[in-house]
């Protein structure tokens, strides 16, 4: 399935630059979208290199046109590619940059997703406070936008971290809550 997503999305980008207007702003963003679209599959796949190309292309169009939603977006996934290859100074710089654009322009799944994704990188570290911190937040914000599955992953990590920290009442209790 992956792969087939990966040909709808090149196909999609083909058309894109090949395209007698691929220069207006307006494509150039949707070029900047798919790009950042398309790097997540090759993240799953295991194209590290690829989707940081593909990221990095996004980033300077987005840049160039002030496109700060973009922006956010694939610096977000490009702190998801740095953790995935154990990067986590890099990727932490790039989410914490995703952050501060998501609150700017009050994006609250962009804001959540970020959060959920800096949580994950603080456990990956052994920071297991700060990935409760940021799991409830992030775990609020999926419950005021109806996401339940984003705030069960949440709440599921802050069940995990208090396992981690020996307090396994309180993470009995968490991981039954993300069961309901």
């Amino acid at each position: 399935a992956s792969y087939e997503a990966r040909a709808f999305f090149e196909l999609a980008l083909s058309s894109v630059s090949q395209s007698h207007d691929n220069k207006l702003p307006e494509a150039r963003r949707y070029q900047a979208t798919l790009n950042t679209q398309l790097s997540e599959l090759h993240r799953r796949l295991g194209e590290h290199d690829v989707a940081r190309r593909m990221i990095g292309e996004s980033i300077t169009i987005a840049r160039e046109l002030d496109l700060p939603e973009v922006l956010a977006e694939a610096l977000m996934r490009l702190g998801r590619v740095e953790s995935d290859v154990s990067q986590n100074d890099i990727a932490f710089q790039h989410l914490d940059e995703a952050l501060t654009l998501s609150r700017k322009i009050d994006n609250r799944k962009l804001i959540a997703e970020v959060l959920y994704n800096l949580s994950v990188l603080a456990m990956g570290k052994d920071e297991y406070h700060q990935a409760i911190a940021r799991s409830n937040e992030s775990s609020e914000i999926f419950r005021e936008l109806g996401d339940q599955y984003g705030e069960a992953g949440c709440i599921n990590i802050v069940g995990y971290a208090y396992w981690c920290l020996g307090d396994y009442v309180n993470s009995e209790r968490y991981y039954l809550s993300a069961l309901d």
